[in-house]
């Protein structure tokens, strides 16, 4: 299974990646939302991991064109609080 991670913080996005990693799934770690398009132009993910609260200009306007709809992907939001 490959999973997209959609997390501006480093350590968060490397603890949960290496976490997944360890249960055998494939993880992209995407920064941003437009890094996140950019991945999903590429690659199809079996499901998108979406930081709740991402940082930067474009907050959630570009994270809603990753959804399923768009790429068959089960998506879910992440809240670190």
């Amino acid at each position: 299974m490959r999973i997209l991670l959609v997390e501006d913080e480093r350590k968060v996005a490397s603890f949960i990646a290496r976490a997944l990693r360890e249960n055998s799934y494939a993880v992209d770690i995407a920064e941003s939302g437009e890094k996140a398009l950019e991945l999903t132009t590429d690659v199809t993910y079996d499901a998108i991991l979406l930081d709740v609260r991402p940082a930067g200009p474009e907050r959630h306007s570009s994270l809603p064109r990753t959804a399923p709809a768009g790429h068959g992907s089960a998506c879910a939001y992440v809240d670190g609080t």
